[in-house]
């Protein structure tokens, strides 16, 4: 579980990868206590990050699972822009070959 200080109401986490496997998808929780209220997800290819998901409290129920087109990255990157409490990232899993 990664969490930032009590005051903190935004985060982010790099997780990187084995080699560059081709991800299929991605999934990002917060549970149990699903205090996210606004984040993106991106991966790191092509030697530049980009965008895969983006949401807000009203679509997320305490874990988010991006399907994604196949895509090779070296990293992945949650950042949580907004939490109704200290921002806790409880799991990033990436799924792919």
């Amino acid at each position: 579980i990664f969490a930032t200080a009590e005051q903190e109401r935004t985060a982010a986490a790099t997780v990187p990868l084995r080699g560059e496997p081709t991800l299929y998808r991605i999934v990002f929780s917060d549970a149990p206590y699903r205090r996210t209220t606004a984040y993106t997800i991106e991966v790191f290819t092509g030697g530049a990050w980009q965008e895969v998901a983006k949401g807000t409290e009203s679509n997320f129920s305490g874990q988010a699972e991006v399907k994604l087109d196949a895509v090779k990255a070296t990293k992945i990157r949650v950042i949580i822009q907004g939490a109704s409490d200290t921002p806790v990232i409880a799991e990033i899993q990436a799924f792919g070959r």
